[in-house]
């Protein structure tokens, strides 16, 4: 009731619609029956709102604006043209009647194409008049009577009636539209699909040249299929009329007239036409062609008895718009004045603009990179029970789609006689793709962008996954152009390990099924670092999609807080406390606490991050076995880089170690370092602070890392697994090179860690048996020939570095010199000379050989470098047993 109170007699069940006078003026409103006591009716705040009555508060009467006199018009579309054939090329004014008025104007005749209404169940499908103007009735009026001379209505006696109602337009008139609503409820649906906008423009691929028709009122040339038409009835205040052909709002018009046009040019359909609803667009290769292709159009209109509107058509453009794309033989953009409408939209305040901003913005998501991800905001905003609530997030979002569809590339059209490249990545939310062909330019255009957020259970798949199901679903979504390709698709990844998918023979149930999906397509992987994939990432890590952050988390157990409570004392106090902190011992203790990298700050990111760590035995190596596995690849680096005489080794650790921590391992995809901090070391460390998002919060940077390390060991753990099943027994042919296992070869060296661990290689001379070969040795070699095939490799060369294993030598006056690396060792013959153990380079140490010093006379520098070198070691020596001595 007025006063909020719940009415007495309990809930009101009934209403009716008055007409009646105020202020000289006769409207129609609706009233619920209820007892108020002495007040004949009680317009109410709807009325008021509707009708803004003026009030004076010295006599509290209320009075109408005086308006001036309102004058409605419906919104002509089919306005008579001057000239029919105004526009119209001459070789197709044979076609006059397709363009003329006079056949539109007449009813047309049944077909099997007729709409037939089908009712669920019977039903009251009564519905009230709606309330009009003056000028809004006489418009009624005047379109009743137009359609009656027409012969599109009739009177009728239906038991069913729809109300009818104007709908302003853009351009300030009104549509005269029946409300069918109640009607469609309880209509059974036809379910013939409509085509999708996107698969109609993947036809025009190669088309140079293009017509566009524009049908005449094209609902309006089906009939209502006989003995439906008292289904269509619609009441109004002049009575109650029934439609005769197909009109606006009926649930299953669409689909009826989609069916009627393709089945008039199905043979055409795809070849040289395309067609959606009432809309035909004409497309071919050259003029010849297409002057054919629209003549035998037009004559299947005229056939039809289907009408165009001259005016609204277009012949033989290189460019033109078509379902609100702009078509040309170089691809597809956006029309100017949609991009101009997009530009000047304003600010929404309210659910519903933003609903009408997001369908607007939704047409043109396929030219928008990133759509899914910019929108998230504003899809949020509109979900039922969420507050309104705008802030600046919604208005990034907002300005990020206004500027993206201002900016939109030309999509290219797809050229099935071109590969195609697709560039897919995945991050934590969302998965983003990118179609693209390389054009005349020798350059990669694009086609299209996929942007989809993860949704359930993919949301928790790990990162290998997430990266396989961003291929699987940009496979998916452009079927239509890469399925059965001739030429092999080549997708771009940043996640190694699926370089290898296509190989692996163990599936789990998921990876089976989606191997099942893939067996279509044409495809192979290729990796690509994520830095130089800055589209499909940009497409899939947008901030609004990422993951909310976690709260700040505390390293300390919640015990030893307790009344917590911040306080702030005044200025002095706070100067004479900061004067005062040097005074406090206990302030360098904290100090030298926190900089103990062994105490407790490591130990907390380690609880943070749920590791809980174990110290290795003293002299009991078996207990560090990651470490014991380590030492011999840091052997390895030292062994390349040594000097001969092995005394430098120390200064190239740091090296090795920057190596190994920075060298992407195979199993896990990423660099030692970078699994661990997130981030990838720099050469040149400079104390310079960047820019680091990872650094803000390292403990999530590290869990990410190894979830896709954890992804990865898991794929390199198959792949190893069956690589022991099918491996290859090892042979080697006669004249064949092989590697020879340096551990049974006795080496003048002085550490033999920092030796070769393979001499050679060595041509094989003959095969003795399956497991032993006989092998061509160097003459320094005093051993025997024939070695078992376990200590034999394969000799794998470079195919990008062709280079021998060995320089050719100098030749001097016609002899021989070998380039001497280095100088290992030396002794005093019995004759009292001196001769130098000499490392050749570009070869072994197998091969080193004694010479006298009188054959170094062009290496002067490894000699005085080597007498250096014992002189300080004698020194060395000298100064420990003096040491000795004295202490």
């Amino acid at each position: 009731m007025l006063d909020g109170s719940n009415p007495k007699q309990g809930k009101i069940w009934k209403k009716v619609n008055l007409t009646f006078s105020f202020d000289g003026r006769t409207m129609t409103h609706d009233f619920l029956i209820s007892p108020i006591g002495s007040h004949s009716a009680i317009l109410g705040i709807k009325w008021l709102e509707r009708e803004s009555p003026e009030i004076d508060w010295s006599t509290r009467q209320l009075s109408l604006p005086i308006t001036t006199p309102e004058i409605v018009t419906i919104a002509q579309e089919e306005e008579a043209d001057d000239s029919p054939l105004t526009g119209i090329p001459e070789q197709y004014h044979v076609y006059a009647k397709v363009f003329g008025e006079e056949e539109f104007n007449k009813l047309p005749p049944h077909r099997h194409y007729d709409i037939g209404i089908e009712l669920t169940e019977d039903s009251p499908l009564n519905s009230p008049l709606y309330s009009m103007t003056d000028a809004e009735s006489i418009t009624l009026k005047e379109w009743l009577d137009s359609e009656l001379k027409a012969g599109k209505i009739r009177p009728s006696k239906s038991s069913i009636s729809s109300p009818v109602m104007f709908v302003p337009k853009k351009d300030g008139s009104r549509r005269l539209v029946v409300d069918y609503r109640r009607l469609n409820n309880w209509t059974k649906k036809n379910v013939y699909p409509l085509p999708q906008p996107d698969d109609l423009m993947s036809k025009l691929r190669g088309a140079k040249i293009f017509t566009k028709l524009d049908l005449r009122w094209g609902y309006n040339n089906v009939r209502v299929k006989e003995g439906n038409e008292w289904k269509t009835a619609f009441r109004t205040k002049y009575g109650l009329y029934e439609s005769l052909v197909m009109t606006f709002g009926l649930t299953n018009a669409p689909a009826a007239f989609q069916y009627f046009m393709n089945d008039l040019f199905q043979d055409l359909l795809d070849v040289y036409v395309i067609i959606y609803l009432d809309d035909i667009l004409i497309f071919s290769k050259n003029e010849a062609e297409h002057e054919f292709h629209v003549h035998e159009v037009l004559q299947r209109l005229e056939t039809a008895q289907l009408f165009c509107k001259g005016s609204k058509c277009e012949f033989h453009r290189t460019k033109v718009e078509y379902l609100g794309i702009i078509v040309s033989d170089q691809g597809f953009s956006l029309d100017k004045l949609k991009i101009q409408a997009v530009q000047e939209w304003l600010v929404p305040a309210t659910v519903k603009q933003v609903q009408s901003f997001l369908g607007f913005a939704n047409f043109l998501r396929r030219f928008v990179a990133n759509f899914s991800h910019m929108a998230r905001p504003l899809h949020n905003l509109v979900k039922k029970e969420t507050p309104w609530n705008w802030t600046e997030k919604e208005q990034t979002a907002f300005e990020g789609l206004k500027r993206a569809i201002t900016e939109a590339p030309v999509l290219a059209h797809a050229d099935p006689d071109k590969a195609y490249f697709l560039e897919t990545d995945a991050s934590g939310a969302a998965l983003g793709s990118v179609l693209s062909q390389r054009q005349e330019d020798g350059r990669l255009h694009p086609i299209g962008f996929l942007s989809e957020s993860f949704k359930g259970a993919e949301v928790n798949y790990d990162t290998y996954d997430k990266e396989l199901l961003a291929i699987i679903r940009s496979l998916e979504h452009w079927r239509i152009y890469l399925e059965a390709t001739s030429e092999p698709i080549t997708i771009f990844t940043d996640h190694r390990n699926l370089e290898y998918w296509k190989e692996s023979r163990t599936f789990n149930r998921r990876h089976a099924r989606w191997h099942l999906l893939l067996a279509d397509f044409n495809f192979r992987i290729m990796y690509r670092p994520g830095k130089q994939s800055g589209k499909p990432n940009a497409l899939s890590r947008r901030s609004d999609h990422a993951d909310i952050p976690p709260d700040n988390q505390s390293m300390l157990p919640n015990s030893v807080f307790a009344n917590l409570a911040t306080v702030l004392p005044k200025k002095e106090i706070q100067r004479q406390i900061e004067s005062s902190l040097h005074l406090d011992e206990s302030l360098d203790e904290i100090l030298a606490h926190l900089q103990d990298e062994s105490k407790a700050p490591p130990l907390a990111l380690y609880q943070r991050l749920g590791i809980d760590p174990h110290f290795s035995s003293a002299y009991h190596p078996q207990s560090n076995g990651q470490t014991e596995r380590l030492n011999p690849t840091l052997e390895h680096f030292l062994r390349a880089y040594a000097s001969v005489n092995q005394n430098n080794w120390v200064k190239w650790l740091p090296m090795a170690q920057f190596a190994y921590n920075n060298a992407v391992h195979s199993s896990t995809g990423k660099s030692p370092f970078k699994a661990l901090y997130g981030w990838e070391p720099a050469l040149t460390p400079s104390n310079v602070p960047v820019n680091v998002p990872e650094a803000e919060d390292p403990a999530n940077t590290m869990e990410k890392q190894w979830q896709e390390i954890a992804s990865a060991l898991r794929q390199s753990k198959d792949r190893m697994t069956r690589g022991k099943s099918t491996e290859i027994p090892l042979s080697f042919e006669v004249g064949e090179e092989a590697w020879l296992d340096a551990r049974n070869v006795n080496l003048k060296t002085k550490s033999t860690k920092l030796t070769d661990r393979r001499l050679g290689p060595f041509k094989v001379t003959e095969k003795i048996s399956e497991t032993a070969y006989r092998l061509e040795l160097p003459m320094t070699m005093r051993i025997h020939d024939v070695f078992y095939i376990g200590l034999l490799s394969k000799v794998k060369k470079d195919k990008e570095r062709k280079w021998e294993n060995r320089p050719p030598p100098v030749t001097v006056d016609g002899e021989e010199e070998y380039i001497v690396e280095g100088i290992m060792d030396s002794r005093e013959t019995k004759k009292g000379k001196w001769e130098y153990l000499v490392k050749w380079k570009g070869y072994g140490p197998e091969e080193s050989t004694w010479e006298p010093r009188e054959n170094l006379k062009n290496a002067q520098n490894f000699l005085s470098e080597y007498e250096k070198s014992l002189k300080k070691k004698a020194l060395d020596a000298a100064k420990a047993l003096k040491g000795g001595a004295v202490s």
